[in-house]
């Protein structure tokens, strides 16, 4: 037809099989409506490393809380946040954000990155007194990849209002695509099982850790997640436990050290946009993630535009 154009034919490639639907485990259960998702941040040892960053095992874990939007279950597929949605998620933080940015860039890579967690799911009312005197609590698992766009969040580095940032980074549609099924260990948790959780981008294995590199156990993290939500755990609560080693975005103790004198965080935002454009490591539009945690599940997570 005149004036269409049409993509060129590739004999080489072919369609993604269908993963196949698998029946439910004896130990598996379905979600529960899920009413809260609260997110830890830095909590694998292996992580702070390569992030070049140090916390204070005295302070509580970081937290903050996700949108109810951010989770689907099972297969499927993320967009990638257009350059208008970041913008707009970047003037609800601050009004005037998006506009001083934009004199500095022409567009707004959201600048994707991924991060292979298990996701601690309440399936039932939590009792923090009783779980820390060891008594077993209804807690369910689920891998999860918790999705982030790297320029929202960098923009809130060694800010005071940095978790804000954090959570509206993490916080855009179907950011947090979860394992189609729960894992319930029969009797409940009293501590985080030792698990392996493995993220490969298109085949490649980015993330390999075991759960033994958390450094907060289960009543720690409990105890922080009831206090972001001021009130204890329920039926239908998430917490998403953090990511170990091997994001795309990697940052050593030295490179930080660097990046931490550069005061003007616009200018760090233009550094970032300028590594995206040579990275192979960070995530684009047609990449497929996959995250899989034993038998808490596994996701595959295809990125569109």
């Amino acid at each position: 037809l005149p004036n269409v154009s049409y993509l060129g034919w590739d004999e080489t490639v072919r369609p993604h099989a269908q993963p196949a639907v698998t029946a439910a485990r004896p130990d598996e259960v379905e979600w529960p409506p899920v009413s809260a998702i609260v997110a830890l941040g830095l909590t694998y040892a292996d992580h702070l490393r390569e992030t070049g960053q140090k916390i204070d095992m005295l302070v509580p874990p970081m937290t903050f809380a996700k949108h109810l939007r951010t989770l689907v279950h099972g297969d499927g597929s993320t967009p990638v946040p257009t350059s208008d949605a970041i913008r707009h998620a970047l003037e609800e933080l601050e009004p005037t954000l998006g506009e001083h940015l934009g004199e500095r860039l022409a567009w707004f890579p959201a600048v994707m990155d991924y991060e292979g967690e298990l996701a601690l799911v309440a399936l039932g009312p939590i009792d923090q007194a009783q779980l820390a005197a060891g008594v077993p609590q209804p807690f369910g698992l689920a891998a999860a990849n918790d999705l982030t766009s790297r320029l929202v969040q960098v923009l809130g580095e060694d800010n005071e209002r940095q978790l804000e940032f954090w959570a509206a980074a993490k916080s855009f549609a179907r950011f947090l695509p979860a394992a189609p099924r729960v894992w319930a260990p029969a009797g409940g948790l009293r501590e985080i099982p030792e698990l392996t959780i493995e993220t490969k981008v298109n085949g490649e294995l980015r993330q390999e850790a075991s759960t033994k590199l958390l450094i907060y156990d289960l009543p720690t993290i409990v105890r922080a997640a009831s206090a972001q939500l001021g009130r204890p755990l329920a039926r239908g609560d998430v917490i998403i436990t953090g990511t170990p080693s091997g994001v795309g975005l990697r940052l050593n103790r030295v490179r930080r050290k660097v990046a931490g004198l550069i005061k003007d965080r616009l200018r760090k935002a233009e550094l970032l946009v300028s590594q995206y454009a040579s990275s192979s490591s960070l995530l684009r539009p047609g990449d497929v993630v996959e995250v899989d945690a034993g038998p808490a599940g596994r996701v595959t997570t295809r990125l569109t535009v």
